[in-house]
């Protein structure tokens, strides 16, 4: 059997975690994996953001009619809140951000000035509020869910703050115009999504994975040579080399950060060995990974 070529990315050692925790002086993030028969218990202490990170559909209950969750909403909690949240899906992925007192602080004293001063905020998080999740409410999930586990849990610096501040200013703002009759539209679209761009979500949902084309391929109830196909046709190139470049795109992202050696944004990609990471880094980009700060 013939090597793998050297720039590909290793398999990450270990199956994702069931759960993610990471704790930081502006928010708490918690995220599980539940079952159908295995529903997360909610006591909550501060307020909090609730949402899926796919395309499932779970059952909030607590405090009032229980609401459903799926891709074009997500849920503001307040401190205090007791409930449940159950999987209507085979399995979900639910994301729990919960905003510590200095978080809103933060908030207004950003955007006071734009009609978001510190009483009204938390007074937009002292119920429970179903709001529309926005494009860019889709974007900031994903990538606050990224940089958490790219720093490992950590939550203390620049890029996550930014993203902190950033979704309890949207959850405040989409709470305002709600109770003022006039909410934005969700993200959501009638029509049917493509082959590719479904693939392309699998992976954003779970960057650091180390997906082959098969596992890819199984998720998107497509055969490989119908994946194949359709990514040379849409892109222009193939799954692999699309997997390769996001991967290498994201290394760029954390090495301009100016917080990852080289050694470390490799390993957090999946690349098992500095020297192939920059062999690929200097094909994809025209520069060693060493230059970029």
């Amino acid at each position: 059997m013939s090597a793998a070529p050297p720039d590909e990315p290793r398999q990450p050692p270990c199956p994702p975690p069931e759960r993610f925790v990471g704790d930081g002086p502006f928010m708490a993030l918690r995220v599980e994996w539940l079952g159908p028969d295995a529903p997360l218990p909610l006591r909550l202490a501060d307020p909090a953001l609730l949402c899926t990170l796919r395309s499932e559909v779970v059952e909030l209950s607590g405090r009032g009619e229980p609401v459903f969750l799926d891709r074009t909403s997500w849920c503001l909690l307040p401190a205090g809140f007791t409930g449940r949240v159950a999987s209507l899906s085979a399995t979900a992925r639910v994301f729990l951000a919960s905003a510590r007192p200095a978080l809103f602080e933060r908030v207004a004293g950003e955007y006071a000035e734009f009609g978001m001063p510190l009483e009204e905020a938390r007074a937009l998080a002292a119920e429970r509020r179903l709001l529309p999740r926005t494009t860019w409410v889709r974007e900031l999930v994903h990538r606050y869910w990224w940089e958490r586990q790219a720093c490992g849990g950590r939550a203390e610096n620049a890029a996550t703050t930014f993203l902190e501040v950033e979704l309890l200013k949207e959850a405040c703002f989409l709470a305002l115009e709600q109770r003022e009759g006039a909410a934005r539209a969700p993200h959501f679209t009638l029509e049917t999504p493509s082959l590719v761009d479904r693939a392309r979500e699998v992976v954003e949902e779970d960057l650091f994975r180390g997906w082959t084309v098969a596992e890819l391929a199984r998720r998107v109830a497509a055969s490989e040579s119908t994946l194949l196909r359709a990514f040379k046709r849409e892109l222009g190139l193939s799954p692999s080399r699309y997997l390769r470049e996001r991967r290498l795109d994201e290394a760029f992202a954390l090495l301009q950060s100016g917080r990852f050696g080289v050694s470390e944004a490799a390993h957090h990609v999946g690349y098992a060995s500095a020297s192939a990471f920059a062999e690929a880094f200097r094909r994809r980009f025209g520069r060693a990974p060493s230059s970029v700060r």
